[in-house]
């Protein structure tokens, strides 16, 4: 079978990998980007309206593809966008009515109170692909309760976790027990957007460096706050700020850690989706220490230190566990916890399945008509 996936002007999504694990099917990505991993690619160009603040890689972006609605991109069986309020999902919707094939819309947004559903156009963008989309794939079960509550057909929503590369994402062991390495990788901002909470992580540590835990903390990641960071980096030798590092480097990084910390927070237009670092994290052996923000609790098992956004002291303790004896044992569970319920072959697989059923439950109709799934 094969998929048309249309990405918004200059996002790689995050279920790409997991599109490319899907068995015996044939993935074409649409997009702006020259290059993209998939067995084709088909390059548009991209249109914006200028808006306040920075957009690129984020979906919400008044943002299409030129030409979309009017591509001819040879048979295909399903049209795949990213999120209900997207402009490239109001593309695909045409498109898929044009092809007289199913579209398919996957979630990770998880707030049904974003003050983008309540605003247009992104309103009336939600509204007509609830109304139109044959199914919808969403990726946290979160993320299936905010679609339920936007008006999306709960028969019609169907959860699939997205995977992680164990062949990449692997533990060795190879940690300094001397002085470990406490891990940080997101965004380095602390605002409106998409808050991982680099500040209350860099609190903790500094609370344990003083409490005498000796610690070497590495952030990875790039954001408003790197210059300040790397400021106070100089001031405190625990600290090291190493900016934006490919996915292979991550891994091996993290193959040298003790732990991994993300303390995300929610923001008016966002919460943490999935965690895809802690999902990594897990499956290169390591313990992980989060906040209950967002999906962060589905995805992360429970033995694992999850505390309250903002508790800075309940980081720190949650390190100071991570770092000892029971944290190896954590680590152990969380790579058998991923190979079992996030390894990317088989959610791959399961996401193959979801597609198919949906396919096979749409009624397909004349192009001039609207397209209307199968029970309701």
């Amino acid at each position: 079978m094969k998929a048309l996936l249309c990405l918004p002007p200059a996002r790689i999504s995050n279920e790409l990998d997991l599109f490319r694990a899907m068995p015996d099917w044939g993935l074409t990505v649409v997009t702006d980007r020259e290059s993209v991993p998939a067995d084709r690619s088909i390059r548009l160009a991209p249109r914006r309206v200028p808006v306040v603040g920075g957009h690129e890689g984020w979906t919400a972006a008044p943002a299409w593809l030129r030409g979309l609605t009017r591509l001819q991109p040879g048979p295909v069986d399903v049209v795949v966008s990213l999120e209900l309020f997207s402009f490239g999902s109001r593309q695909a919707s045409g498109l898929a009515r044009r092809l007289g094939v199913p579209h398919v819309v996957t979630i990770f947004e998880t707030l049904a109170d974003n003050p983008l559903y309540r605003v247009p156009p992104w309103r009336q963008i939600t509204r007509r692909v609830v109304s139109t989309a044959a199914g919808f794939i969403c990726f946290t079960r979160r993320a299936a309760a905010h679609a339920v509550l936007l008006g999306c057909p709960e028969q019609r929503c169907v959860v699939v976790h997205p995977g992680v590369d164990t062949a990449r994402f692997f533990p060795t062991g190879d940690v300094d027990p001397r002085r470990p390495v406490v891990l940080f990788v997101g965004m380095l901002r602390a605002d409106r957007g998409a808050d991982k909470g680099v500040l209350d992580v860099v609190d903790a540590c500094a609370r344990l460096q003083r409490d005498g835990t000796r610690l070497r903390l590495v952030l990875i990641g790039e954001g408003p706050l790197g210059p300040a960071l790397v400021e106070r980096a100089a001031k405190q030798p625990f600290l090291e700020v190493l900016g934006r590092r490919p996915r292979d480097e991550v891994a091996h990084l993290m193959r040298r850690a003790g732990t991994l910390v993300l303390a995300s927070r929610r923001t008016a237009k966002w919460e943490e989706q999935f965690g895809f670092v802690l999902a990594e994290a897990m499956a290169a052996g390591l313990p992980v220490v989060a906040t209950r923000s967002g999906a962060i609790p589905e995805v992360v098992p429970d033995w694992n230190p999850l505390v309250d956004e903002g508790d800075v002291e309940g980081l720190a303790e949650g390190i100071r566990l991570a770092l000892g004896a029971k944290g190896s044992q954590w680590g152990c569970r969380n790579r058998r916890y991923v190979e079992e319920h996030l390894e990317l072959r088989k959610q791959g697989a399961a996401l193959s399945e979801a597609l198919r059923g949906i396919i096979a439950a749409w009624t397909p109709l004349p192009a001039t008509s609207r397209p209307r799934p199968a029970n309701g």
